[in-house]
């Protein structure tokens, strides 16, 4: 099995445009050249600089409430629930899915940050 990056774009592939802010944009196109197949690498997984978690510059604390979601804190921080996926990565949570427990500790990376992760991501996708 022959397994490679695809040389084309989301969008050049499906004609479809992902979201700036999907968590899609966090996965490397592959191809399998034996299946003619092409499809997401999930299990690829973006890591943030390790001294941004450790420079209280580059986040602000957050205890989390009763019933609270990514996606309620999202909005909370960065004005819009698309950018959930930043806080689990940014608190290296392996699994997202599970509830939050209140009370816990959440270090959520400022907003004057989301562009540059953006464009990190964007230059991942084009392999820049």
């Amino acid at each position: 099995m022959t397994i490679t990056k695809a040389d084309k774009t989301f969008r050049e592939l499906t004609g479809h445009v992902i979201d700036d802010r999907s968590i899609s944009r966090m996965f490397n196109i592959l191809v399998d050249h034996d299946r003619h197949t092409k499809f997401m690498n999930i299990f690829h997984s973006y890591t943030f600089n390790k001294k941004l978690p450790n420079d209280v510059s580059y986040y602000d604390t957050y205890e989390v409430g009763n019933d609270e979601w990514w996606d309620n804190i999202s909005v909370k921080y960065y004005g819009t629930p698309f950018l959930w996926w930043v806080i689990p990565a940014f608190n290296n949570i392996v699994n997202p899915f599970e509830g939050l427990t209140a009370g816990t500790n959440l270090k959520i990376l400022k907003p004057s940050y989301i562009l540059s992760l953006l464009r990190d991501l964007d230059n991942i996708s084009k392999g820049t």
